[in-house]
């Protein structure tokens, strides 16, 4: 098989965002905040747990373990929009039944499952590690589009708000998103290339339901919202 200079390909594989976290790459074109930006959503009495002064919910931190919370912290965040909910319900839902590990999603209206491999991967797999690591790719003709997902939620697509809604609910830890660009290959990939592509075009999302979030009951911790 020949190595290609592609994003997620053998060579130049993905490198994850960790969960909890925002790794995006600075000219990243949905780059901004992390859970920090939602801490003044929490409620007083629990702004002095593990993790205060951070810059995340440091749900490993937390003692109490309540499995399939992930709905009920959702539906208690008074500070999530209509789109996010609803967004977030239909991810859970597809993480639980037909992605597991998460997966490859699309914003832009000129790619698809069929095309998206011409842009990134290898022979239709995006590789988000070295091979000789265990499952280190996803299956790019099983990627998933928005405008398919507003469509079955009966909802009109917009790609920005789309990309709004999917971002807010990274930054409130309920999943975990790593933009398709070349600011988030593997570093090691990156120095087998002596000039890196310029090009800010991301090609789509890697989405993961962030684990703890489906352990961890926070549905207390909101501040009620304050009417306008």
């Amino acid at each position: 098989m020949t190595d290609v200079i592609a994003i997620g390909s053998e060579a130049f594989p993905l490198k994850l965002t960790a969960h909890g976290g925002s790794e995006y790459s600075k000219n990243s074109l949905i780059n901004s905040g992390d859970f920090s930006t939602h801490r003044a959503n929490l409620n007083e009495k629990h702004m002095k747990l593990p993790h205060e002064k951070g810059t995340f919910l440091n749900f490993y931190k937390l003692k109490q373990d309540e499995p399939l919370s992930f709905v009920t912290n959702v539906i208690s965040n008074p500070h999530l929009s209509v789109l996010e909910i609803k967004l977030a319900l239909y991810l859970y839902d597809l993480f639980q039944f037909e992605m597991p590990e998460g997966g490859v999603f699309l914003l832009d209206k000129g790619l698809n499952a069929d095309n998206v491999g011409k842009f990134v991967g290898t022979d239709d797999f995006l590789y988000h590690s070295f091979p000789s690591e265990s499952q280190p790719m996803f299956d790019l003709g099983e990627a998933v589009h928005f405008q398919n997902v507003m469509k079955a939620l009966h909802l009109e697509y917009s790609e920005a708000e789309v990309r709004h809604a999917v971002l807010n609910l990274h930054n409130f830890s309920y999943i975990t998103v790593t933009e398709i660009g070349w600011g988030n290959i593997q570093a090691r990939a990156a120095r087998n290339i002596t000039n890196l592509p310029k090009e800010n075009r991301i090609y789509g999302l890697v989405i993961q339901l962030y684990p703890m979030m489906d352990e961890k009951d926070i549905s207390s911790y909101w501040k009620p919202k304050e009417r306008d």
